[in-house]
């Protein structure tokens, strides 16, 4: 049995490391520019114009997705438009949140078999003392949350 829990940061840390990330990967600097991307929208009730660093992960289909438990993935619940700031490249783009337990789980366990364990945990933003078993990673991403965003390029 795995032990399962989201890796948390404080807002503090959040707040210092996030202007960096935005900065570094805009420049497009090594492998960072590969494993973050920076999303660009206005939140939908607020109207204010947001820019959130996250990780970066690269779907069958070609298209770029995110996985979060934050708030702010309610903006893309019913798709909504965006840019991605993908190294030096900005992308206008169309994020369409998935919430099904099932199809989120299945999704963290492909990245997992295709990076590893260890480097997709910590994308992914969780601790696990080992591989997770299916209905456990279903569980966990049923308690906290956990979502998908994925996003598709827009003309």
């Amino acid at each position: 049995m795995a032990e399962i829990s989201a890796t948390h940061l404080s807002d503090r840390l959040l707040r210092l490391m996030n202007p960096v990330m935005r900065v570094l990967i805009r420049t497009g600097v090594g492998s960072l520019s590969r494993e973050m991307m920076v999303i660009n929208w206005t939140g939908r009730r607020s109207g204010r114009s947001l820019r959130t660093p996250v990780s970066r992960f690269d779907g069958t289909d070609g298209l770029v997705f995110t996985t979060t438990p934050s708030g702010f993935r309610h903006n893309f619940s019913e798709g909504w438009p965006a840019q991605l700031q993908l190294g030096r490249q900005l992308v206008a783009v169309e994020g369409h949140m998935i919430s099904d337990p099932g199809a989120v789980a299945d999704r963290m366990f492909a990245i997992l078999d295709d990076i590893g364990l260890k480097r997709g945990a910590r994308n992914l933003g969780i601790n696990m003392s080992a591989r997770p078993e299916q209905q456990e990673l279903v569980d966990f991403v049923a308690e906290t949350g956990w979502s998908i965003i994925d996003f598709r390029p827009t003309e």
